[in-house]
Parts: structure tokens; sequence; C-alpha cells
């Protein structure tokens, strides 16, 4: 009998550069940039200031929720732009992402020169406020910053956040264990009042990936699908499993921005909070957590605004917060590119990939796959956003 393949977490070597955006200090109005190239020079330049202000970044966050409502009519919140003027959708992202990116780098040629290039692991620092406004999806006039490097979002809070109770150093494992949580169904809530659109989409994402993993020695998948996949249940996992790497979850979902704590995942019987899933998984804290999730609006005056939406954080807090890393989207998926995603996500980490480079690829894939099925105006694979390092990478030992 051969043995276990033993797996690790580790870095990818390679050129590592960092972009890091500032919000206005108390009493002024200047928005600042620091930028760290791959070539660490010992005489560093000082932050530079920005020709934006809040009113510019607003409208970027606008003109962006815009985009992704003609992307996704069913998802619109508010009447359409007129046909006259709306142009093409990804004719207009790419003017989005050109004009972010000269109002960023319009006097850093530098930086310019090297984001062209490609091939980068790339750092975005931010503080809570810059959370909305999608920077990875800066326009060299090639191609988008997140299609050429590899990129992962760190955060500048606000208040002090508990430390990780786990190490951050890579460690040997003696095997890769996943849970997946597949709720594609949850049961009506407030007596009915609040009931969930169906997700099947999810359903072959789950047997997808389940299909995928299963086949790779040392790897070991536990599911909760469907009835299985309760609040109890949730809690029963984690307390009899030393330690879930990764966590994939599929299904509705809350984000609260003005609440944060009332952000939930929907599972199948019952809504887990902020609070209770940063306390059950801080327990034993993933590596990566996925969350494709959606936000539901089938119930009259429930469900959170397409502000909300846009914005994660209030929900990643939680899985943050316990020093994992998450991957997740701003705005709903459709099923197909959904599930070309994570296929494709998955095969290139668990085949040797840094997870940045892995999310790169899969946007790839999912936009490669709209094209050829002439739907050149489907970003789906804009949507992603990854906080975390994007080096980490799983290793055989």
């Amino acid at each position: 009998m051969s043995a276990l393949t033993r797996f690790t977490f580790g870095w990818q070597p390679g050129a590592s550069a960092q972009m890091e955006f500032f919000s206005p200090d108390s009493g002024t109005e200047i928005y600042r940039l620091k930028y760290t190239l791959p070539f660490r020079a010992t005489l560093r330049p000082p932050l530079k200031e920005l020709p934006i202000s809040a009113e510019t970044i607003n409208d970027l966050n606008y003109r962006l929720e815009r985009i992704a409502q003609a992307s996704h009519p069913r998802r619109q919140t508010q009447p359409s732009l007129p046909k006259s003027s709306s142009p093409p959708i990804l004719g207009d992202l790419v003017t989005f992402g050109e004009q972010l990116m000269d109002l960023i780098v319009a006097d850093a040629a530098d930086l310019r020169t090297e984001l062209t290039r490609g091939n980068l692991l790339l750092d975005i620092g931010l503080d809570e406020p810059l959370l909305s406004t999608p920077w990875e999806l800066l326009y060299d006039g090639e191609e988008f910053l997140c299609l050429k490097h590899a990129v992962g979002r760190y955060v500048n809070i606000a208040r002090p956040a508990p430390l990780p109770v786990h190490s951050p150093e890579p460690f040997p494992e003696n095997g890769l264990s996943i849970l997946l949580i597949s709720v594609p169904r949850p049961q009506p809530r407030e007596h009915g009042k609040l009931t969930y659109r169906a997700l099947p989409g999810v359903e072959a994402e789950s047997l997808a990936i389940c299909e995928m993993l299963t086949k790779i020695d040392g790897v070991k998948i536990s599911t909760l699908t469907h009835t299985e996949a309760t609040y109890d249940g949730v809690w029963n996992a984690i307390k009899k499993e030393p330690r879930f790497h990764i966590v994939h979850f599929g299904g509705h979902a809350y984000f609260r921005d003005d609440q944060p704590q009332n952000s939930s995942l929907v599972l199948f019987d019952r809504d887990m909070p902020t609070g209770p899933l940063q306390s059950f998984f801080g327990l034993k804290p993933p590596r990566l957590f996925v969350m494709n999730a959606c936000e539901t609006a089938t119930s009259s005056g429930t469900g959170a605004s397409w502000a909300s939406q846009f914005n994660i954080f209030g929900l990643a807090r939680a899985f943050l917060n316990t020093g994992a890393y998450l991957l997740g989207s701003r705005w709903e998926v459709g099923d197909k590119n959904a599930a070309i995603f994570a296929k494709a996500f998955y095969s290139n980490f668990m085949a040797g990939s840094c997870v940045g480079d892995a999310i790169r690829m899969a946007r790839i894939e999912c936009k490669d796959a709209a094209a050829e099925a002439g739907a050149i105006d489907d970003f789906s694979w804009a949507s992603y956003i990854f906080y975390g390092d994007p080096r980490l990478k799983i290793e055989r030992i």
C-alpha cells in the first residue's frame, strides 16, 4: 500500500509588489498611494497624493454598480440606463479601468511600467472606506490588472483585531481536509414569510468540485449538503475534524455594511451570523474560505441593498479575524460561470499554482468561456475578490 500523500502550505517565490491606498486623514481631503516595486530601493519615495476625491470614489463605485446591473439584468435594483447612453458593457468596463489607472499612475511612470509587464505577485493594501472600489480592475491599455497579475488584498483596519489562534507560518499535515457546505434550497424563514430562490447551480458546482477533488490522493473531502447543512451540522463537523484546511460554501448569504454583525450565511434551517462564524471556525481556523454566495432578495422588505451586496467585507471579516484567507464575489455569478471558475480554481491550486495565480487563471477561463458562448459582455470573472496573500500555495512533500 502506497503512503498517503502529504501536503504543506508554502509560499510562491517570484517578483512581488505592493500598492497601498490611504483615505484622507481627519481634516484633509487627500487620498494617498504608497507603492513598492519588486526591486526594493534603499531610498523610497514618500506617499503619493492622488488627484481623486470622495466624490470621485463614489462615482467609480456607482459606475461599476450600473455596469454589473447591466450584466445581470435579473439582479437590477434600479432602473436601467437608457440604451442610447449605454455602450457595450465590456467596452464600458475597459473605459472604467483605464480611467482608474490614469487617476492612480498619472505621474508614476515606474509603477505603470511594472504593472504593464505582468506576472507580479501583487498585494493591494486598503483601509476600510476604500474596500468597495474595484482596484483589481485597473486597465493598462492591454489587460485588466487581475487578469495579468496574481492579486490579493489586505486591509488596514480601524480597530484592533484579535490575533489568529494559529501560526501564520506554513505547516505540514498528514492530509488535506476540505469541508464543502452546499445549501441550494434552504427552508423558508419567519413562518414562511421569507423564502429563497433555488440555486441549482450551487448543487451542480458542488458535485463537480467533489468529483474532481476526490480523485486526488491525500485529499479528504467532507460534505454537508441540503438537509445536512444545518447550523448544528456545521458546528458538529468543525468539532469532530482536527482541522479543515479549506472550507467552501455555496448558497445564499446576507451582506450588511451598516450592521456587519448581522451578515450571515444562510444554512438549511437557520442563518449563521458573523459572531458564531468567527467563534466556531476560530477554534480550528482554515487556511482558506471560499464563499460562492448570493444575497437573497425574494422577501418583501428584507435583504441587503445593492451597496451591501457590493462589499462582502462585512461577512468576510468574520473569517479574516480567524487568520483565514477568503475568496468571494461582489455580486452574483451565473450558475455555469461559477462552476467553470470553481473547477479551474481548484484544479490549478491543487496542481501547485499559488492562490493568486489559480484565481487569475480561473478568471481567464471564465472570461474565455463566456466569449466562446457569445456572451462577451458577461464579466462574472470580474466579480471575484480575494482577501489574502496571493503567494500561498499547496505543496506535496
